[in-house]
């Protein structure tokens, strides 16, 4: 018995480590992943494909680089504790958004 669907998608979303200090956490209201995280530890741009590899549960290395959905120099500039911006993008079929207050929300996108 498997708790993936077909496409790879967990059919029973769960708390999902995604480093040391960072869990995503499923809310059944939203139907997304939260997380906190502290964007001067894990940069965004580093974050965002483990988060990816944690919901696949699947390499980070056998994800599409990140840099072809934007730019992460810039991701990493924008979502710091100073600038108190947000950013969302889709990536790896996912829509993320990322603040500099260190909040994580991850949705399935509308392909």
């Amino acid at each position: 018995m498997t708790d993936r669907e077909p496409d790879g998608e967990r059919s029973d979303p769960t708390d999902l480590p995604v480093d040391g200090d960072t869990v995503l956490r499923y809310d059944p209201e939203t139907g997304a992943y939260r997380a906190e995280f502290d964007p001067t530890a894990l940069p965004p741009s580093l974050l965002v494909p483990l988060a990816v590899a944690a919901l696949r549960d699947a390499a980070p290395e056998t994800l599409p680089a990140l840099h072809y959905s934007l730019d992460p120099t810039a991701l990493d500039g924008i979502c710091t504790p100073d600038t108190g911006a947000e950013a969302t993008f889709a990536y790896a079929g996912y829509r993320f958004t990322l603040d500099g207050t260190g909040v994580l929300r991850v949705a399935g996108t509308e392909d």
